[in-house]
């Protein structure tokens, strides 16, 4: 699903900042690789973002598709959603949040799970090390498919 022009503004605004600090060049190829990331809430992969950026940039390679979300969740500007032996797909909503995977179409959708934090208390975890942070991965049927049964 695209997003709201405003969402996308917020996600670019953030963008921008996160590569001031980072002392990240902004390129016009980044620019517009983030804006096809932001753009959607579908977590797109590398194959997708590559498709869409060759219509904008027909010279931009692969790799500098691959080497540009590598930057981006290096400095926190997207997130990786991995899927077990599926390919790897990425976010541009880097708040705190989970995923439900649809085993049937295949689709990821975003949930906020509030008490998540809570059933991890810091002392829990102490032994172990330092989190960073939390990843829940939900999988079942999604909505749309138990509605199309």
């Amino acid at each position: 699903m695209e997003l709201s022009t405003e969402m996308i503004s917020e996600k670019m605004e953030n963008f921008l900042k996160l590569c001031k600090k980072n002392k990240v060049k902004i390129t016009p190829q980044r620019i517009e690789i983030f804006k096809a990331l932001a753009a959607t809430d579908e977590h797109p992969g590398v194959d997708e973002i590559y498709n869409r950026i060759r219509l904008i940039m027909p010279n931009v390679s692969k790799d500098t598709v691959y080497r540009t979300l590598a930057l981006f969740e290096e400095m926190g500007a997207a997130i990786k959603v991995e899927q077990l032996c599926e390919r790897v797909r990425y976010d541009a909503d880097v708040t705190e949040h989970q995923h439900f995977l649809c085993e049937r179409c295949g689709g990821i959708k975003d949930f906020h799970f509030s008490g998540l934090r809570k059933l991890f208390k810091e002392n829990d975890l102490s032994e172990v090390g330092e989190v960073k942070s939390m990843v829940l991965q939900l999988r079942g049927t999604c909505k749309d498919c138990l509605n199309n049964n």
